[in-house]
Parts: structure tokens; C-alpha cells; sequence
């Protein structure tokens, strides 16, 4: 679980993770990890999360500015993650 500490910004080099570059990024704080594999599965949450109004779309949504989720969003997908974290 990480938790933004900064705004995003454009970072001065573009970093390169997996193959995909990122131009911008903000600080992190880790509150844990999910062993590989694993993770948290999103899809089956959709219709619980006030984030993705029009869940049929959902991944449409995932694809715009980075922002907080609700405060409602951000409790459920913490209840949910919190088990697997390590």
C-alpha cells in the first residue's frame, strides 16, 4: 500500500519500469507489500466503488488524472488490501 506524499510532477528523466516509461511521479510512503503474485483484484469491487460511476467502463476511468479516491473508495479498497499486505 503506498500513499502519496507529493503532488505528480514531470520528472527531470523519464523512468523506465517493465518496458513502460513514466514522465512524471510523486513521493511515496509503503505501508506493505503484496507478495508476487498477488494483489488485489479490482474488477470485483467496481460496483462498490463510487469512483466508477458507469462501472461497465470501468477501465475508462483508470486511465484519467491521478487523483484521491473518495474517502468511501479509499476505506473499502483498505479493508480489502490490508490482509494481503506483508
Amino acid at each position: 500500500m503506498a500513499t502519496a506524499h507529493t503532488v505528480a510532477r514531470t520528472l527531470d528523466e523519464p523512468v523506465e519500469i517493465g518496458g513502460r516509461r513514466y514522465v512524471s511521479g510523486c513521493d511515496l510512503g509503503t505501508e506493505g507489500l503484496v507478495p508476487y503474485p498477488g494483489g488485489l483484484e479490482l474488477k470485483p469491487l467496481i460496483e462498490q466503488l463510487s469512483a466508477f460511476p458507469k462501472p461497465q467502463a470501468w477501465s475508462v476511468y483508470l486511465r484519467r488524472a491521478l487523483q484521491p479516491p473518495p474517502d468511501v473508495d479509499a476505506t473499502l479498497l483498505w479493508r480489502a488490501l490490508r490482509p494481503l499486505l506483508t
